[in-house]
């Protein structure tokens, strides 16, 4: 009852800075229908996360592994890497995967690191570049179970050119997830999709461009900019008609 209280709480302080702003601005299209609906009379736009996609990526030769790269503090991702753990470890090895499955990110708590190296994978930590350590890996895992908005993990992969193996809840609010990567939620079709992406290079070739070009078009530097000119100006003739 107390957490409930809380949230509630935060729920009515945050929907009244939202009432007292010109514009709110939305990370998806699914939150922004949410606030509309919950803030009538109050314009709600949309800027994603902003990610620069990359000119050229060497292609699949040479690559090697899987990677989940997440904060720590945030606890979906400590979720997600129990879950990688206690079955989709599993379920890879069973079907013959031998290359190494990486766990990195800021924050990795002991616990969650033991388990990690007790199934087999490898427990990395903090990553100083996600890109440099991406640029030598075929595949970006993203088993999300819970979370909202969009997932920095799957867009920074796309944006590198390497295909993403996630959860249903980690393709949410990308305009077009599977042009990018294979979606699944048990983990056998998980592991099923890993095995694909790091033995069909076709298949590789293919989202990782369609990743890349799915970024460029929603996410990148310039869709965030003419994003930001139409909420900005859109503002200014309501000003000048008031």
């Amino acid at each position: 009852p107390a957490k409930l209280a809380q949230a509630d709480a935060v729920r009515e302080a945050e929907l009244a800075t939202y009432r007292a702003a010109d514009v709110v601005v939305a990370i998806t299209p699914d939150e922004q229908r949410l606030l509309r609906d919950l803030l009538p009379g109050v314009p709600v736009e949309v800027i994603g996360n902003v990610h620069r996609p990359l000119a050229h990526v060497p292609g699949p030769q040479g690559r090697t592994g899987a990677l989940f790269v997440g904060s720590f503090v945030h606890p979906p991702n400590a979720d997600a890497v129990r879950f990688i753990c206690a079955e989709l470890l599993p379920e890879l090895r069973a079907l013959g995967y031998r290359d190494e499955v990486a766990i990195a990110g800021a924050a990795l708590l002991d616990d969650v690191g033991r388990a990690v190296e007790a199934a087999g994978g490898s427990a990395l930590g903090f990553l100083p570049s996600v890109e440099d350590d991406l640029a030598g890996r075929r595949v970006s895992l993203a088993p999300l179970r819970f979370g909202a908005g969009l997932k920095g993990k799957v867009g920074e992969a796309f944006a590198a050119g390497v295909p993403v193996v996630g959860t249903s809840v980690a393709a949410e609010g990308f305009a077009d997830a599977h042009a990018g990567m294979l979606v699944a939620d048990p983990a056998a079709e998980l592991a099923t999709a890993v095995m694909r992406v790091s033995g069909d290079d076709d298949l590789w070739s293919r989202l990782s461009a369609g990743g890349r070009a799915l970024v460029a078009r929603t996410l990148g530097p310039d869709a965030c900019a003419a994003a930001i000119r139409r909420i900005v100006e859109a503002e200014a003739v309501e000003d000048l008609a008031a």
